[in-house]
């Protein structure tokens, strides 16, 4: 759902023209991209945060005493899918728009989509995933570790683009 929010900036951008109010604010395109990629990390989590008070709610109307239980893999397993996708989208968007934009975009979603049928019809690689995750922290660290790391690379290729596109 965050990831739709971010697309909305860019769809409003290119409706109302808000290219002409960047510059009149004087705000140079590095500065919009990092706005951008701001915004998408706070969407990101205050979404997991609703879901996590969700769950907690669930979890105690349920009965469950160890609702704590996931929250931390959630957490690391979802920032890097969502750093994947907005890795790959936000560019997409900085170079040619959302209008052109948004059919290339759902490439992303597609590709993750397929993992989880293919993750889901194949028990040696649901065997394969299971095992990985049991390291527990090293594996969180690395899904932190890379996320930051894909994110700053994709926010650079963005400011490329961006002010290569006008």
């Amino acid at each position: 759902m965050t990831l739709i929010v971010n697309t909305n900036l860019f769809a409003i951008q290119e409706k109302y023209g808000l290219e002409r109010l960047y510059s009149s604010l004087a705000l140079n395109k590095k500065s919009v991209v990092l706005g951008r990629y701001i915004s998408a990390t706070l969407n990101y989590l205050f979404g997991y945060f609703v879901v996590i008070i969700v769950g907690v709610i669930i979890s105690f109307i349920q009965g469950h005493a160890n609702f704590y239980n996931g929250i931390i893999e959630g957490f690391c397993i979802s920032l890097l899918t969502f750093t994947l996708v907005s890795a790959i989208q936000l560019p997409i968007y900085f170079v040619v728009g959302y209008t052109k934009g948004r059919i290339i975009s759902m490439i992303p979603f597609l590709i993750i989509a397929g993992l989880v049928i293919l993750q889901a019809l194949n028990e040696r690689l649901e065997r394969v995933i299971r095992s990985v995750l049991d390291y527990g922290n090293s594996i969180y660290a690395i899904c932190l570790i890379s996320s930051i790391v894909i994110m700053v690379v994709s926010y650079y290729i963005s400011v490329s683009c961006y002010k290569k596109r006008q």
